[in-house]
């Protein structure tokens, strides 16, 4: 009869326990493998999350970039529309001057014919 490492097992009882124990390593390293593995996929995950969120970061500051411009633009049009309405105004102005003197001019020389005749 074989000597027992373990004093008090027969040698029918040492083959299951050693089937346990290589099963419960089995498992444990198949779970080790699980983790390792769930890890893994963690981490492609946050890359992509990253990946996506610098994405949406960079849409966001063009987004802002395109509204600024296009606020300036309109800002610059306001102007512009100003500018123009303010020389349409002036000239109106100078236009009514110029018809205003043109008419007293007018009505001077109708004065002296009169005065003329008279």
């Amino acid at each position: 009869q074989r000597e027992s490492t373990n004093p008090g097992q027969s040698e029918e009882e040492m083959p299951k326990f050693e089937t346990e124990k290589a099963s419960v390593d089995v498992q444990e390293k198949s779970e080790s493998f699980e983790i390792d593995e769930q890890k893994s996929e963690d981490e492609k995950i946050k890359i992509q999350i990253e990946a996506q969120l610098q994405e949406e970061g960079e849409m966001i500051k063009m987004d802002g970039q395109r509204e600024e411009e296009e606020r300036r633009q309109k800002e610059q049009e306001m102007i512009e529309i100003e500018a123009q309405r303010k020389e349409e105004e002036r000239q109106q102005k100078e236009q009514e001057k110029i018809r205003i003197e043109e008419q007293r001019k007018e009505a001077e020389r109708k004065q002296k014919e009169q005065e003329k005749i008279r």
